[in-house]
């Protein structure tokens, strides 16, 4: 037992703290023991405290919003009273269940969900084939694989590539970057493929948290307040460079709130290379796909608590540091095109994209941050050369690589139709009153799908001799070091040694001339402004951009 004066000097001021896993392990321990001690009477988390913790005091417990899974649900339930009664109490609104189509109770009374090991992410088993090697190594054990373990598909040939001297492909270069020698303490939890930054005061001072590039757009953009122990400081500046990128904040006042503004590029096709596992069900009026996506999300600027919009263009002027960031990455989701006028009215498709998302991640108890869904600036490419735009809305799974969460959502779509439909009668929306018809007419549309719809070849069948490339001045990605790099402009492409490359211009510091170099080709992708490039065919004979010829 501590001492009174233990206790003191645990207490400070705060009787009720914060608590989440960004904090440092000294701080979450050091919370931990205080909560044990009685130094403090309460903590305010979020899901970090629901699993592995035993905190036997605990008397009250107020979970704010339905819990994302149901085992999220029994944990948190059986964090309260575990050595005496207790109470639990969910707080929302009087829709808090009615809006996913289903009641408190029923959710109360179903067990808890299945666990699911999503073993064939290829970025998760070049990350564990690392780790692997590493181990290996260290005890002296042969580098070859252990027969005895039924290891999953496809983790043989990317272990290979991932031990030292392994032909490793351009995709993995990124996370062997981000594993280094130590790849056991260097990897995430979660979005393994992912950069993680570190918050500081200054280069220098010690991080007293940590952040991925998707929590980074949504808690620590440039201006934005972030909390840390229950003090605010403002992101100063980002500092991406280097071994260990850091962002650097500075102490600001508590009540200074922010929120940012995101805005996502979707780009995907209906080709046999997108389409994942044949799935695609069509009609003539739309289609409902799962798909392989090229996903960007850059935060323009943000809503201060006056709930006025800086925006980067105009605070870019006086201050360099404050501007847009962008995070790129390739996972799979479900798109949903019905290309008619009333599904096309922003607040139809946004409200439906939303509710799916909702109703979906809560229907397969999905944590909200592991799926997105966009309304806007979703780009689906059809075979026949038709580029759908304003009709398309998209849910996604928001990991490096994807997890193929959303799998689920098109092999149950019309079961989370019927979840929408009971949402819908008992809830009113005030962005789209008749919201219920427009469920009614969706479940009219996907009953017109045929599944198992012809899914062409990308750009068609390749023709011989011929190759499907980026024309002159296109502007593109350039993948450098496993990142995503802009400013980027087709030059022309041309063979090297066999292999199709791209002389690429690549824009500088303000003042200085453009860089012109050859890259291989496959680290250059189309962007999500889908304007800003083009594709053309090009003889590989002739090195010409040329029209296919009469019967290709």
């Amino acid at each position: 037992m501590a001492t009174q004066q233990e206790v003191e000097e645990l207490s400070g001021d705060q009787l009720v703290v914060p608590y989440r896993a960004g904090y440092t392990a000294a701080d979450r321990r050091n919370i931990e023991q205080q909560l044990r001690l009685g130094a403090r009477k309460g903590v305010v988390s979020t899901s970090a405290l629901e699993l592995g913790i035993d905190l036997p005091h605990l008397r009250v417990g107020f979970n704010v919003g339905v819990p994302a899974t149901r085992k999220a649900y029994r944990q948190r339930l059986g964090r309260i009273g575990r050595n005496g009664p207790g109470a639990f109490v969910v707080i929302g609104p009087p829709s808090a269940f009615t809006r996913y189509g289903t009641t408190f109770a029923e959710y109360h009374a179903m067990s808890v969900e299945p666990s699911y090991l999503y073993l064939d992410n290829r970025f998760m088993q070049f990350a564990h084939g690392r780790c692997l090697a590493v181990e290996r190594e260290s005890l002296s054990a042969s580098a070859s694989l252990p027969t005895r373990v039924q290891w999953p598909v496809g983790f043989g040939d990317i272990y290979s590539a991932a031990r030292p001297g392994g032909n490793r492909p351009l995709e993995f270069d990124a996370i062997a970057d981000l594993g280094g020698d130590t790849p056991q303490r260097g990897y995430p939890l979660r979005n393994v493929g992912e950069f993680s930054y570190q918050i500081k005061r200054h280069r220098d001072s010690e991080a007293f948290g940590d952040v991925n590039q998707s929590q980074a757009l949504r808690e620590c953009y440039p201006g934005a307040t972030y909390y840390h122990n229950a003090m605010a400081y403002e992101v100063a500046s980002w500092f991406t460079r280097g071994y260990e990128p850091f962002i650097q904040v500075r102490p600001t006042n508590p009540r200074r709130l922010t929120r940012p503004r995101i805005t996502t590029w979707i780009n995907t096709s209906l080709t046999a290379s997108d389409v994942v596992d044949g799935h695609l069900a069509k009609s003539e009026i739309g289609f409902v796909a799962e798909c392989r996506m090229q996903i960007t999300e850059r935060v323009d600027g943000y809503i201060d608590g006056q709930n006025q919009y800086q925006s980067y263009q105009d605070l870019q002027k006086h201050n360099p540091n404050m501007r847009a960031r962008s995070r790129n990455f390739r996972t799979t989701g479900v798109v949903l095109c019905i290309n008619e006028d009333w599904f096309k009215k922003p607040a139809v498709k946004g409200l439906v994209a939303d509710r799916l998302r909702e109703v979906f991640a809560h229907e397969y108890s999905l944590s909200p941050q592991d799926v997105g869904s966009a309304a806007t600036n979703v780009s689906v490419g059809d075979p026949d050369g038709t580029v759908h735009r304003g009709s398309c809305i998209a849910v996604f799974d928001n990991t490096y690589g994807s997890l193929r969460f959303t799998e689920k959502m098109y092999l149950e779509f019309q079961h989370l139709l019927d979840r929408l439909a009971v949402a819908a009668d008992a809830d009113s929306e005030q962005d789209v009153p008749d919201f219920p018809s427009v469920i009614s007419r969706i479940r009219e549309r996907f009953d017109a799908f045929a599944y198992g719809a012809y899914i062409g070849n990308a750009g068609g069948d390749q023709p011989n001799g011929y190759e499907q490339v980026f024309t002159e001045g296109s502007r593109v990605l350039f993948r450098e070091q496993g990142q995503i790099a802009r400013d980027v402009e087709i030059i022309e492409p041309t063979l090297m040694e066999g292999k199709l490359m791209y002389r690429i211009r690549v824009g500088t510091r303000q003042g200085e001339p453009p860089v012109r170099k050859w890259v291989p080709a496959d680290r250059v992708e189309p962007s999500a402004d889908t304007d800003a490039w083009e594709y053309a065919w090009w003889n590989r004979a002739t090195e010409a951009y040329e029209s296919l010829p009469d019967g290709e």
